[in-house]
């Protein structure tokens, strides 16, 4: 099974020009650990295209990637099913 990305339940798709590339995608992992912002008082997200890189945190075997829950549906919310 390919762990992409695009799969990831931390994965955040950026599409600003319509390029469609998934260069500015983002990773909101909370395992990733990036330097603290002393302007802004957060952690800065992070891009996917850097994290999965041999060099990166999450690297080629997306090491934090985690599979994205299914969506429940109003019924099921609703009514409590499982």
């Amino acid at each position: 099974m390919n762990k992409l990305c695009k799969d990831c339940n931390w994965y955040e798709k950026h599409d600003m020009h319509g390029t469609d590339t998934g260069d500015l995608d983002k990773c909101l992992c909370p395992e990733i650990k990036t330097k603290f912002n002393l302007v802004t008082g957060t952690h800065p997200k992070v891009f996917c295209s850097i994290e999965r890189r041999s060099s990166g945190q999450c690297g080629i075997d997306g090491k934090y990637w985690m599979e994205t829950p299914p969506e429940e549906n109003f019924w099921s919310q609703l009514f409590n099913f499982k």
